[in-house]
């Protein structure tokens, strides 16, 4: 099982990189082991862990589309925040 931390992590990054968390981009959070939540949450303050269900754990179709269309939305938002409003275009 994973859990992502999210919140302020900015200012404890590096400590939650040392911990063995990665960057999730898409989430803006760290993931982490779940063995490693505690630890993880102790690095800083106001921070907030959510445990990640993987797909073949999601019985429900209806809940497993909502998930895939967040993820699309979230690639989305970065893709076009990258690339479209870089570019200079506006309509």
């Amino acid at each position: 099982m994973r859990v992502i931390i999210t919140g302020n992590t900015y200012p404890c990054r590096n400590a939650l990189r040392n911990l063995g968390g990665r960057w999730n981009p898409g989430r803006k959070g760290w993931e982490f082991d779940k063995g490693m939540e505690g630890k993880a949450l102790a690095a800083g303050r106001g921070l907030r862990s959510e445990t990640l269900v993987p797909r073949e754990d999601i019985a429900d179709r209806h809940a497993l589309a909502m998930v895939e269309a967040q993820e699309e939305n979230a690639e989305n938002f970065l893709r076009d925040s990258a690339f479209g409003f870089a570019g200079g275009y506006f309509g």
